[in-house]
């Protein structure tokens, strides 16, 4: 399940801290502030609403995302990650096809929950009032890319089909969509020896894969639409932003991530093979600081030379088997 972020790490007290300090000094007001009324399912877009908001987010918010939502708030430069740029609209983490607006649910859910490893906290205590009026105003800094475009549709989990399966069936599954289907590894890091790669590819898919990219233990860094470098999570090492939880990881596999190198998955993968993406990809994040997650590190660093067979010697293999 969902676990808040600890208020004893580093990032997250020291930038709550700063923001705080920062807001008693300064007295932040955006003076270009007016009410918009904006699209989408917005619960409430009056003038009173949104002034509850712009006085909820210069008490909460502005010390990291700044006065013009920009992400530059004056503790935002002792920040890592930075503080999220509202001004386009978009955000990492949303129930929609990467890189398109998000619904309100999307923002609240972030303030609720918080992203672990980061300095945004989970905004537990905030009145249900607070928390969506500060939605309206945060969506204010991007009210004409809000009022353009259209709304999409909300990417809903459907029931995963290994509820009633044997879970290492589900999880071998996801292996190999993510090493030889997918290629999830292009991006992330490998959870597999070079030799079981080619050994559950040859298995599922009928064809060994015998080609590897480059240091292919580690995750590829690609540039954010924001202008950061992101290297792709290791699930073995990383604490997920987004959680843990089936139905965290669905929705960002299945969504992608918006303003980054992550893609949309829906509808180019059946329901079976994403959900078992979901299974495999869990399997690696629980082994995070554990016995067995450091045994899976040695025995990847210490595997021995990949020899391909023989392209004679694999034909012949996959005639005997067939």
């Amino acid at each position: 399940m969902w676990q808040t972020p600890g208020w004893r790490s580093g990032p997250l007290l020291i930038g709550t801290s700063l923001a705080l300090t920062v807001l008693v000094a300064t007295g932040c007001e955006r003076e270009d502030w007016k009410p918009e009324t904006l699209a989408y399912d917005s619960v409430a877009t009056n003038e009173a609403e949104l002034g509850h908001g712009r006085d909820a987010y210069k008490t909460y918010c502005v010390g990291c995302h700044g006065e013009a939502g920009d992400g530059r708030g004056p503790a935002a430069r002792f920040l890592n990650p930075r503080p999220r740029d509202f001004r386009s609209g978009i955000i990492k983490f949303a129930a929609v096809e990467a890189g398109q607006l998000p619904y309100d649910e999307d923002l609240v859910r972030v303030i609720r929950r918080g992203l672990h490893g980061t300095s945004m906290p989970a905004w537990r205590f905030l009145p249900e009032r607070s928390v969506v009026s500060v939605v309206q105003y945060v969506k204010s800094f991007a009210a004409d890319v809000y009022a353009e475009d259209e709304p999409h549709a909300r990417i809903v989990p459907d029931l995963d089909p290994w509820l009633d399966s044997d879970e290492a069936d589900a999880i071998e599954e996801g292996a190999a969509v993510f090493h030889a289907l997918a290629l999830c590894n292009n991006c992330h890091p490998s959870y597999l020896t070079k030799q079981e790669i080619y050994e559950l590819s040859k298995k599922k898919y009928q064809y060994g894969v015998t080609t590897f990219r480059e240091d292919m233990y580690h995750g590829v860094v690609t540039e954010t639409d924001w202008g950061d470098e992101l290297r792709a999570p290791d699930f073995l090492t990383a604490t997920l932003k987004n959680g843990t939880a089936p139905e965290d990881l669905y929705r960002v596999i299945v969504s992608g991530v918006g303003g980054t190198a992550m893609p949309t998955w829906r509808g180019a993968l059946p329901e079976e093979q994403l959900w078992a993406l979901v299974h495999f990809v869990k399997s690696i994040a629980d082994k995070r600081g554990t016995a067995d997650g450091a045994a899976l590190q040695h025995k990847l660093a210490a595997q021995p030379p990949f020899q391909a067979p023989a392209p004679a010697a694999a034909a012949a293999a996959t005639e005997e088997e067939s």
